[in-house]
């Protein structure tokens, strides 16, 4: 049996962890050791995508399911499923950022009711303040392109020329690298002020 790893319990256990993947993630790209940058910046993104979609009540407190609070779920089922999917899902990282490109995209033309007090007009409402948005869709497209590109390079370990791989890797580093500070910045600025889970008691 595998052990299990105790889980980060409040956000200073958070940032530790962070920067301390961040220095883990500079010293072993500065070594070339590329695959283990590449396992990092995935994870970080994934954490990135998760963070966003808690804090935007779309999960419950576990991350790992969609909310079952009756008034959030009525009003964002429509943004995050229009087409009724019945195996929706937010385990997969593609899922995530599906889900996130759904509800950015549906932000910008949402009309904001004068006495803001939905879900759907307080969520719109911090997609409107937060920093970044604008880029977020490009910058969505191109993770998902990224991590497309990321699963090819690692089931392509042993069949590829090495010095081919090693450009490959090189640059995919780079550009991931650019991306998780895109979209850090994106969900930190989105956090802010945020009190949605509070507000509609998302459990």
């Amino acid at each position: 049996m595998n052990p299990r790893l105790p889980a980060i319990t409040n956000n200073y256990e958070k940032s530790i962890t962070y920067k301390d993947q961040m220095a883990r993630f500079k010293l072993a790209t500065s070594q070339g050791f590329y695959y283990e940058g590449i396992f990092i910046l995935y994870a970080m993104l994934e954490d990135r995508l998760s963070s966003f979609l808690f804090h935007a009540g779309v999960v419950d407190k576990s991350r790992q399911r969609i909310t079952t609070n009756e008034t959030v779920k009525h009003q964002l089922i429509p943004i995050i499923n229009p087409d009724n999917s019945p195996n929706i899902t937010v385990k997969k990282i593609t899922s995530k950022i599906q889900i996130m490109q759904r509800i950015i995209a549906w932000s910008e033309s949402y009309q904001v009711a004068e006495s803001e007090d939905t879900f759907q007009d307080i969520l719109a409402t911090c997609l409107n303040k937060s920093s970044g948005r604008e880029e977020m869709k490009e910058t969505l497209a191109s993770i998902e392109k990224w991590c497309s590109s990321r699963n090819e390079l690692v089931h392509a370990l042993m069949n590829k020329s090495t010095d081919a791989l090693e450009e490959s890797l090189k640059s995919l580093v780079a550009e991931g690298y650019t991306h998780t500070r895109k979209l850090d910045n994106f969900v930190r600025s989105f956090k802010v002020h945020n009190t949605i889970r509070k507000q509609f008691n998302i459990q």
